[in-house]
């Protein structure tokens, strides 16, 4: 194995190992650890892969997700619309958990989500999600969902808590027909642009 091979393994592993640390720290929740090794994740991934790829967009969300635990809306929202740019309107795993995390957002600001809700309807109404970020399956963020559902009104808060389980095949997704927020929805481009 050459130098450069060998450095882009070294990075590689870095942000995995990094990316997991972080993942169990926000668990726990020590947030500001989280969110410093989110961002060296991050910075690994870049470095070894450049800014483009869906590995990029997979841990702006992620460093998003603690953003959004520490009241940091702003930066989670720059971060979200910039990692959907990089998935260029892909319907994918990746794709499918940026969209919903600003769902989240949204709805914590009060803010209207019907253009999200509407690409995830389209995201998981169409052929099986390919992973082209190779992110972990099932979805750990058990801990975000039970943080966000005890901040919203009950509605909302049992669409996001479906959406999550039929994401992680813990329901199907004729369930989600059963929820008023859903049936009303209508699927969206994911050309569409985003509120701002």
């Amino acid at each position: 194995m050459n130098p450069n091979e060998q450095n882009f393994e070294k990075l590689i592993s870095g942000a995995i190992d990094t990316n997991n640390l972080a993942c169990e720290q926000r668990k726990a929740g020590n947030f500001a650890e989280a969110e410093k090794n989110f961002r060296m994740a991050l910075d690994y991934d870049i470095k070894a892969r450049g800014g483009n790829h869906p590995k990029i967009a997979h841990r702006m969300n992620n460093l998003s997700v603690v953003l959004i635990r520490t009241g940091n809306f702003s930066e989670a929202k720059d971060n979200l619309d910039q990692a959907w740019k990089i998935m260029n309107f892909k319907s994918d795993i990746t794709g499918f958990r940026i969209l919903f995390i600003r769902m989240c957002l949204a709805l914590l600001n009060d803010k209207p989500f019907d253009t999200y809700l509407g690409q995830i309807k389209t995201i998981l109404n169409s052929e099986e999600l390919k992973n082209k970020a190779e992110a972990g399956e099932p979805w750990g963020i058990d801990d975000f969902i039970f943080y966000i559902s005890n901040k919203l009104p009950e509605d909302k808060a049992l669409l996001l808590q479906t959406i999550f389980n039929v994401h992680n095949k813990k329901q199907n997704l004729y369930e989600l027909n059963e929820l008023s927020l859903w049936r009303e929805q209508y699927p969206e481009s994911l050309e569409t642009e985003w509120n701002s």
